[in-house]
């Protein structure tokens, strides 16, 4: 007797798009002691690197941002930009080796897992990281591996971009067509809620980086959570509730 023939899964609907720095790890102390000292290396100074709020940025912004009204003009950080980036990713692997990169925080490994375990879910990254500096921020903590593809500021400088990038890959990857009513991107700063709404997707806010609830609540994103500890609860809210009844029984599974 010839076995019937395997179940093909359904294809994803849903795209979730995650930054990374206060989303889904708080990062250490190794990344801006790196940072300064690949601008003291590029430009001789590190500028106002103490005062600069890196949450949001992307980091080629960062390398402009922290030098705006001092002696290293637009210009000047400008044409050292990708030396200084380069600079970056080679001091930071020397840190790492010395410090942990930071720790993962609430709720992530258990919405990654439930995320990953629902087919109609496809996981990607939208993160103002360089490429590589994402990838040496998340392998040592084991969350790389969720991850297939993502956009990053290596890919532009510019968040707003990112988006239609992050989708393009993700449809490249999954072979399905993505309705931006289904894509959400999971960020905790009003930048990453600005980034959403200029890819005309879903902005979903969490309070778990630097920004109060109160100031993301202020720009109106579509969902905003504390933090992402009850991830039957906010799947299920994202997804409208349709969360895949056996992910969900799984999820809800007493330990």
């Amino acid at each position: 007797m010839v076995p019937p023939p395997s179940p093909v899964a359904a294809p994803p609907r849903f795209l979730l798009l995650f930054d990374i720095d206060g989303t889904l790890i708080r990062t250490g102390k190794p990344f801006r002691r790196a940072f300064r000292r690949a601008l003291v290396d590029t430009y001789g100074s590190a500028g106002n690197i103490d005062g600069y709020r890196f949450g949001g940025k992307t980091d080629p912004q960062i390398v402009l941002g922290v030098f705006a009204g001092t002696a290293v003009t637009p210009e000047v950080a400008l044409a050292g930009r990708a030396a200084c980036l380069e600079r970056y990713l080679a001091v930071l692997r020397e840190e790492l080796a010395h410090d942990p990169p930071g720790t993962v925080l609430p709720g992530v490994r258990e919405i990654l897992d439930t995320a990953a375990a629902d087919p109609r879910i496809a996981l990607g990254l939208l993160t103002g990281n360089l490429a590589e500096g994402a990838r040496l921020k998340l392998e040592p903590l084991d969350l790389a591996r969720y991850f297939r593809f993502g956009a990053y500021s290596s890919d532009h400088p510019v968040r707003n971009e990112l988006p239609a990038i992050a989708r393009a890959r993700a449809e490249a990857a999954t072979g399905v067509r993505f309705g931006l009513e289904a894509c959400f991107v999971i960020g905790d700063t009003e930048h990453d809620i600005g980034c959403a709404r200029a890819g005309g997707m879903r902005a979903v806010a969490v309070a778990t980086g630097r920004t109060p609830r109160a100031e993301l609540a202020a720009h109106r994103p579509d969902y905003l959570f504390d933090d992402l500890s009850r991830p039957a609860e906010v799947l299920g809210r994202l997804l409208g509730g349709s969360m895949d009844r056996t992910v969900l029984a799984a999820t809800n599974e007493p330990s």
